[in-house]
């Protein structure tokens, strides 16, 4: 009912989750053509972030306090539909920079193509418990995942 879609839409892909003392690096990747990206927090952050270059899919993060923020990438393309995908970042209460190895939550490893058939569980195999900082950021990474998914 929504009609042919034309070929080369943005993808998008954050990064896997990771935990951080107080900065990170975000690996993030785009595709397709004339692309742009934007890194920005999902409402609902326990504090500030401050981006190296929040139009670059690959830049640095400063975060103002402990936490969990779900982190968004977008990739616009002016003719399609964006493409979101999210990045679980857990900053503790030390100092020093580590950067995205490893997943600390079921979110890890979405991809988004725009209008396709793309995404993924948002429940993932990531698992074990979390408290109401966790519940948040997971709600907060469905809620993209729900809005980004053809249907």
């Amino acid at each position: 009912t929504q009609g042919p879609r034309s070929p080369g839409a943005p993808t998008v892909y954050a990064g896997p989750d990771i935990t951080v003392a107080s900065s990170a690096t975000l690996n993030g990747a785009v595709s397709g053509s004339g692309v742009t990206s934007l890194w920005y927090p999902y409402p609902g952050a326990p504090g500030t972030v401050s981006f190296g270059s929040a139009g670059a899919a690959v830049t640095t993060a400063t975060f103002s306090a402990p936490g969990n923020y779900t982190l968004m990438l977008r990739a616009t393309d002016a003719v399609h539909a964006p493409a979101y995908d999210a990045v679980v970042v857990t900053v503790t209460a030390g100092t020093g920079t580590t950067s995205g190895s490893g997943s600390t939550s079921g979110t890890s490893g979405m991809t988004s193509t725009a209008g396709g058939t793309g995404g993924s569980d948002p429940g993932g195999s990531g698992g074990g418990s979390c408290g109401v900082g966790g519940l948040a950021a997971m709600l907060g990474t469905f809620a993209a995942w729900r809005r980004r998914r053809p249907g």
